[in-house]
């Protein structure tokens, strides 16, 4: 049996059929409200403009208050992750892997805004790992076919050995996307 919230919630998220400058659209309950207030708002109606300001700043609030939340968890993380770094040192045992690693958590203390710059998660982490050791694989066959052209001599020899070197010099090229894609910076929070 639905709870009445469940209900409400169901009912916000019920896609709608709405004509917007002709143009057929199915929107969500609770925004075509939110549509029909703001217009309602535009047009003058002080207790619309009211709800509206009232929704907009309780709005800002929750954004801010997760935006703290996240700032002083990572905060915590980096510190915690830093001390169990240098405790491992100072034993003489080898460092935890950490994923997010505190060096990669970057935080602008004028914004508040928290960005990571690898990998944030061991699912991430080993995937990262994986594409390194491709690459790695992918360049000693570039060495080696670079070799094998110096060496060819005649003119079959040079076009095949130059396709391979064209494809492996491909793959290079989608596995530093990929690799920039896991390691690109990933926002935590905004400013």
């Amino acid at each position: 049996m639905n709870t009445l919230t469940e209900m409400v919630l169901n009912e916000a998220d019920r896609l709608l059929p709405l004509s917007e400058r002709g143009e057929r659209l199915e929107l969500p309950t609770a925004q075509v409200i939110l549509r029909r207030m703001v217009n309602d708002a535009v047009k003058g109606s002080h207790p619309a403009q009211r709800e509206f300001l009232k929704m907009a700043s309780a709005a800002e609030d929750e954004k801010l208050s997760a935006q703290v939340s996240m700032l002083e968890a990572m905060v915590d993380y980096r510190q915690n992750a830093q001390a169990e770094i240098e405790r491992c040192k100072l034993m003489a045992l080898d460092p935890p892997d950490l994923v997010p690693h505190p060096d990669n958590i970057e935080i602008c203390w004028q914004t508040g805004e928290v960005t990571i710059t690898g990998p944030v998660s061991p699912d991430e982490a080993k995937k990262l790992d994986h594409w390194r050791s491709e690459r790695t694989a992918f360049e000693g066959e570039l060495d080696e076919l670079t070799n094998e052209l110096e060496k060819a001599d005649d003119a079959a020899s040079i076009a095949f050995i130059e396709q391979h070197i064209e494809e492996a010099k491909g793959s290079l090229e989608m596995i530093d996307r990929i690799i920039n894609s896991i390691v690109n910076q990933k926002a935590v929070s905004g400013g």
